[in-house]
């Protein structure tokens, strides 16, 4: 059983990743930048700032992995990058394995997270640790988070961008599939990890919307962003590595029973 560093411990997929170590049996070390955080019984926490370069040395102390879950897309440049780059730093005389989630398609587009996220993996590459790297498609809870910022709540009508098409895939079965690799060890890229299905963002609305027992309806319109394009492009797809369980309707209708 090792013990693990998740940077980053206080997001979606590291919460995830603390709960799945723990569960594996691994010693779960949280890193924070707040000394008061809610975490399950047997976790550790250690205080530290990774963009700042704070706390490191203490929490680096006795790991033998780190799975780097630290992401900020508003701050990418400083949280994801130059925050990378101290970690790697950090950690270069003790030599933990690094193992890093990151995005699939973030080689072939233009958007600044993306690009920032693909800069920190070639800092880890080119690091002084050992790694992995696993691409995943995005998040079911993604996907959620999207479609209610284009809902009004009691709008009759939801105008969603057109053409877009997702494979996601539920975070905790991604957060498995991270702790299984820390007793492989570093095999540098890992497979592609997508979701169960490839679907259209109109569909993703429709079952959202059924499931939330909302009778609104859904307009597909030709919204410009640079993330819409992305997602329009179908680069975000890896439709021969679903490997994710949990589908789409599976994970709202698991939803609708644990929120209020």
């Amino acid at each position: 059983m090792a013990t693990v560093l998740v940077p980053g411990a206080t997001g979606t997929l590291g919460r995830a990743m603390v709960h799945a170590l723990l569960a594996a049996g691994h010693t779960a070390r949280a890193l924070s930048r707040h000394a008061q955080v809610e975490l399950p019984a047997g976790a550790e926490l250690t205080v530290g700032d990774l963009a700042q370069g704070v706390g490191l040395e203490e929490a680096l102390t006795g790991v033998d992995a780190i799975i780097h879950c630290a992401t900020e897309p508003e701050h990418a440049q400083m949280v994801d990058v130059e925050g990378t780059l101290r970690l790697l730093q950090a950690a270069r005389a003790r030599a933990p394995y690094l193992i890093y989630p990151s995005i699939v398609g973030i080689d072939r587009c233009a958007y600044p997270y993306y690009r920032a996220k693909l800069a920190a993996e070639q800092l880890i590459e080119q690091g002084p640790l050992p790694w992995t790297i696993l691409r995943t498609t995005q998040f079911h809870t993604y996907i959620a988070w999207l479609l209610g910022s284009f809902d009004a709540g009691a709008s009759a009508e939801i105008v969603i961008p057109d053409g877009m098409r997702f494979q996601s895939v539920a975070v905790h079965e991604v957060a498995m599939r991270l702790v299984s690799l820390v007793g492989r060890g570093p095999v540098g890229r890992e497979a592609d990890m997508g979701g169960p299905e490839v679907l259209t963002f109109d569909a993703m609305a429709a079952t959202y919307l059924r499931i939330r027992g909302r009778s609104a309806t859904i307009r597909s319109a030709n919204l410009t962003g640079a993330l819409y394009d992305v997602f329009r492009s179908g680069l975000n797809l890896t439709p021969d590595h679903a490997q994710g369980v949990m589908t789409w309707n599976a994970w709202l209708q698991r939803r609708s029973l644990t929120t209020p």
